[in-house]
C-alpha cells in the first residue's frame, strides 16, 4: 500500500487523503484464485483529523481479477475512522 496524506490547512486537520493497495496471491488453488495478480484499490478524498480521531470520506475504486480472464470494476462511497487511544 502506498499512501500520502496532503494537508490544506495550517493546523494539517484538513486535507486530502490518497492510497493504492495492490494485492497479488503466491499460489494457485484448484477452482480458486489464480497466483499473480489479484486486485487493485485505490481510494481519494478529504480527511479531517479531530483530537484523536482521524476521518476520511471518498471514493474507493477496486479492480479485481481473480478467475482468468474474469474482470471485475467495484465504486463505491467509502468512510474510514481512524481512532489513536
Amino acid at each position: 500500500m502506498l499512501r500520502g496524506l496532503l494537508p490544506l490547512d495550517a493546523t494539517q486537520d484538513f486535507g486530502l487523503a490518497a492510497f493504492d493497495e495492490v494485492m497479488f496471491t503466491w499460489n494457485s488453488v484448484e477452482g480458486g484464485p489464480w497466483s499473480g495478480y489479484d486486485r487493485n484499490r485505490i481510494f481519494l478524498g478529504p480527511y479531517w483529523q479531530i483530537d484523536n480521531a482521524h476521518y476520511e470520506v471518498g471514493y474507493l475504486g477496486e479492480h479485481a481479477k481473480r478467475f482468468g480472464d474474469d474482470e471485475r470494476w467495484v465504486n463505491a462511497i467509502a468512510v474510514l475512522a481512524i481512532f489513536n487511544f
